[in-house]
């Protein structure tokens, strides 16, 4: 059976898309991605507010795996469950999709970047700051995605992580 990984975050533009993209092997998963790798990732830093809540596939994995994002916007941890029951109702299992929270893999550069370059729209000063941001808190994806592959045998559709300290 394969699964559907669809990893939400706030707008769906730079943690979901970078967890995404080292799951799919278009980030490296093996060392820290450099800022420009990252900038020259598929959909960085480029969601609309009109993406918000729309779900964009970014590609299958070595094992067969959909591999979505999704940006969820201020209420994901309870619009989270809205999707469960959608899916409930149209007959989807829990065990065949894990929804993956990214959120707590950004540190603050990545979330002030993030707002500055899609709320307020300096796309110069808050790409590069987000870019930069993700950058530094790397290791997290890369721990995050480790533990969603690793989550295949269990059940719960969603998956809430928290970086090690």
């Amino acid at each position: 059976m394969h699964l559907k990984y669809i990893y939400f975050c706030w707008g769906g533009a730079h943690s979901s898309v970078t967890a995404a993209a080292i799951h799919l092997g278009n980030l490296p998963s093996d060392r820290v991605a450099t800022v420009s790798e990252i900038l020259q990732t598929q959909r960085f830093d480029l969601a609309t507010d009109a993406d918000m809540g729309r779900l964009f596939r970014m590609g299958c994995d070595e094992q067969g795996n959909e591999v979505f994002i999704l940006g969820l916007g201020p209420g994901h941890k309870q619009i989270r469950y809205g999707i469960a029951t959608c899916l409930e109702l149209l007959g989807v299992a829990g065990s065949e999709y894990r929804l993956v929270n990214c959120l707590p893999c950004v540190n603050w550069a990545a979330r002030i970047g993030g707002f500055t370059s899609r709320y307020l729209g300096v796309v110069s000063l808050g790409r590069p700051l987000v870019a930069w941001g993700v950058h530094k808190s790397y290791h997290n994806f890369i721990r995050l995605v480790q533990w969603v592959k690793s989550s295949d045998a269990q059940t719960s559709a969603f998956l809430d992580w928290s970086p090690p300290l």
